[in-house]
């Protein structure tokens, strides 16, 4: 009566005589039946309308008692009006769909800025680049320019990842877009410091304890197509060259039967505040035809997985990038794609991918 606003006898006559008639849950009669099995409460919602027209939900506990020899003597319900909880998830279901979408349309934006890797294969002979954002959106990002057959080329590791990671993302390429195509500078220490400089104005960082460090790592190199010399900078990610034959003034990091492989190390520092800001390495290498640069930030190394759930690290990346450099671009792609997601879900153990990740290589 509480409830509905019915005497027990309008609601037999309104509903009907029995449990089954006066619900509005089909399935009630399995959920009696798994309940008389296991011998336990059954709990299930339902909607309901009282006397005056109100549309309301219900949840009921139903407990089966049995007699001696186990058969269904009576049942015992107890119903509470929990409209206002179903309400509420309601909202929430309505407002976790405007943020998807809201989300889904950035990512559409997000897309839309990075560049079209065909114009980028216009200038070399092969490249790939492997995108995986750990959310809907990401943090990471790729970008070139070509300046006067100058092609500069990054990939960028933003402070976190999803929303946050995406807004530092489409800032940095609105940044190097004024620096390296309004500006006409194309050499990647200085394009580093400058972009620095940009991210600390934008963000009001000073420096002060406790404030927030955000900024990005980055992997920057320009590449003259008529000379094939390579400039390169590193903001705490780093570049790789595999290629046939030695450098004459460096020593192979690793080596396979018919590759080489030479690791350039960044500078440890961000590109945002910090405490020691010096000026960033320049890097200066004289490439040849065949030569691959792979430019990474640091979602595949860190990504946790494995029969032991430990990180992928750097080394095994390269020794599999040096393993797999002789083969077309397309397939590096999809044997690192692969490679990645098997070490996910290796032995059953299916863990989550925990940063963007984010992976070119270029063949010159």
């Amino acid at each position: 009566t509480k409830m509905f606003g019915y005497t027990l006898k309008e609601l037999k006559k309104v509903r009907g005589l029995n449990i089954f008639e006066a619900t509005e849950n089909t399935e009630l009669k399995q959920l009696i039946d798994s309940g008389i099995d296991s011998r336990k409460p059954i709990i299930y919602e339902s909607p309901a309308v009282t006397k005056d027209g109100k549309k309301i939900w219900t949840q009921t506990t139903l407990t089966p008692v049995l007699d001696k020899e186990g058969a269904l003597k009576k049942l015992v319900a107890i119903e509470s009006d929990i409209t206002k909880i179903k309400d509420a998830e309601k909202e929430i279901l309505h407002q976790h769909k405007e943020i998807t979408d809201s989300i889904n349309y950035a990512k559409r934006i997000q897309t839309s800025a990075l560049p079209d890797l065909r114009l980028i294969a216009l200038h070399v002979s092969e490249i790939f680049v492997l995108f995986k954002p750990k959310d809907v959106v990401s943090g990471d990002f790729y970008w070139f320019a070509d300046v006067e057959d100058q092609l500069v080329i990054t990939v960028a590791d933003c402070t976190g990842h999803g929303v946050p990671g995406a807004f530092m993302s489409m800032l940095g390429m609105s940044m190097l877009k004024e620096i390296v195509v309004k500006e006409y500078i194309t050499q990647p220490d200085v394009i580093l410091r400058k972009l620095r400089r940009e991210v600390i104005k934008a963000l009001g960082q000073t420096g002060a304890s406790g404030e927030q460090k955000d900024g990005m790592d980055m992997s920057l190199c320009s590449i003259n197509m008529k000379t094939k010399e390579l400039q390169w900078a590193g903001a705490n990610n780093p570049c790789i060259i595999v290629r046939d034959e030695p450098f004459p003034d460096r020593e192979a990091d690793l080596t396979s039967e018919n590759k080489l492989m030479y690791e350039i190390k960044a500078d440890k520092m961000p590109i945002a505040i910090y405490e020691k800001m010096d000026k960033f390495t320049l890097h200066e290498i004289q490439l040849k035809k065949g030569d691959i640069i792979y430019l990474t930030g640091d979602g595949f190394p860190d990504q946790f997985g494995g029969p032991k759930g430990k990180k992928f690290m750097s080394k095994r990346l390269k020794e599999l990038l040096l393993k797999i450099a002789d083969k077309p671009m397309e397939e590096q792609h999809l044997i690192l794609d692969k490679t990645i997601t098997d070490w996910m879900n290796a032995y059953d153990e299916k863990y989550e991918q925990t940063d963007d990740i984010t992976l070119m290589g270029i063949r010159i």
